[in-house]
């Protein structure tokens, strides 16, 4: 598996998209992940600091898996 690759794949996902919610950023990621044949599951943690006022930070953490 070529980790630049999937990084290179995330990184044009993040920058030419806009996300109003940080799951759907983390489902977008999984999606892509779990396009790779060698992957069988996948999980995916976003997290947005300052995203809420009274909180520090929004974090969602999705898994994904193949059937």
């Amino acid at each position: 598996m070529d980790y630049a690759e999937i990084e290179e794949r995330i990184h044009t996902l993040v920058s030419g998209s806009e996300f109003r919610l940080v799951e759907g950023l983390a489902g977008a990621v999984g999606r892509l992940v779990l396009e790779y044949a060698s992957v069988r599951q996948v999980k995916v943690r976003v997290e947005k600091p300052g995203g809420a006022r009274h909180a520090r930070s929004i974090t969602a953490e999705l898994e994904f898996r193949k059937r």
